[in-house]
């Protein structure tokens, strides 16, 4: 059974990484050349990829479990599927940890095992083909949380800045609507009384 290993940094805390990679919808939209997906429930979900390599071309659909999970640093998913009329199972998981400027490091590990058909058509292509995978993914992967961070930033200032003029006009009001300060020193409200 060939397995895989690697690892990537993304520029967003481990919490954002894993809601991510824990979103099915968001996760499946990070899938090199997907075709199309479909989510029961937050911990299974199936996605149908374009595979094109070499002589293997061909729609790819597997049927994706969360098995095991730990809050923003851990997670395992199994799946199982079919490519050329062949079947593929897959076992991965990935781990979170802090890195430099307040990114996260993504260590993975994976392994598939693949129908009698499909090893002797793909032969030595599978290393190429889980490359190429892997790195269109940590792209996806990059681009989507940045996004999604930048997304939330810009939100949160047109927020806050929203807060600030309706602070503003408030302030205005109650100034308008306020009596004249006096100015002898003497006040006639306390909190106290």
């Amino acid at each position: 059974m060939p397995s895989f290993a690697g690892e990537f940094t993304v520029p967003c805390t481990a919490q954002e990484v894993y809601e991510l990679l824990m979103d099915p919808h968001r996760l499946a939209k990070c899938l090199p050349d997907l075709k199309r997906y479909e989510v029961q429930d937050q911990n299974h979900f199936s996605v149908t990829l374009r595979v094109g390599l070499g002589r293997v071309r061909g729609p790819m659909t597997i049927k994706l479990e969360i098995v095991e999970k730990m809050e923003n640093s851990y997670a395992r998913m199994t799946g199982k599927g079919i490519l050329l009329n062949s079947m593929v199972n897959t076992d991965g998981n990935f781990t979170l940890s802090a890195a430099a400027d307040g990114a996260t490091l993504v260590k993975w590990t994976g392994n598939a095992k693949l129908g009698a058909y499909l090893t002797h058509v793909i032969g030595g292509l599978l290393d190429r083909l889980v490359s190429n995978f892997i790195e269109q993914f940590v792209r996806a992967t990059s681009d989507v949380t940045v996004a999604g961070a930048e997304d939330i930033l810009t939100r949160a200032r047109q927020e806050a800045s929203e807060i600030v003029r309706l602070a503003e006009q408030e302030a205005e009001a109650i100034r308008g609507a306020a009596p004249p300060e006096s100015h002898s020193g003497e006040t006639s409200w306390s909190p106290c009384s």
